[in-house]
């Protein structure tokens, strides 16, 4: 389990900086064209980059939650019933905060 937590660790972190670079790129490209011209062509750019940003501040926050969890060597541990999630999950979904069982009742 140590070095399943030590490579999701380096999966984590630069899923963390590409997330953030996606971010900063919308950032970016939202402050481009400040054209009053522009202005329709801008807020339908807006109205169609703010959902995805948004989706990708929800997930740095998860990959920060996880690599938090490393850190205080509570990561595998699934935050409801404080059982060990499966590697099996933590392989395919590194960020994963509960296990399959807790998961699957968390969406009922």
């Amino acid at each position: 389990m140590e070095n399943l937590i030590a490579k999701n660790k380096l999966i984590l972190e630069k899923e963390a900086q590409e997330t953030r670079e996606q971010i900063l790129s919308l950032s970016r490209n939202s402050q481009i064209g400040s054209n009053p011209e522009d202005e329709s062509t801008e807020s339908e750019i807006d109205s169609n980059t703010d959902p995805v940003e948004a989706d990708l501040k929800t997930r740095l926050n998860l990959l920060k939650q996880a690599l938090r969890r490393i850190a205080d060597n509570t990561y595998g541990i699934c935050l409801y019933c404080q059982k060990k999630i499966s590697a099996e999950r933590l392989r395919v979904f590194p960020e994963a905060d509960s296990c399959v069982q807790c998961q699957a009742v968390a969406r009922t």
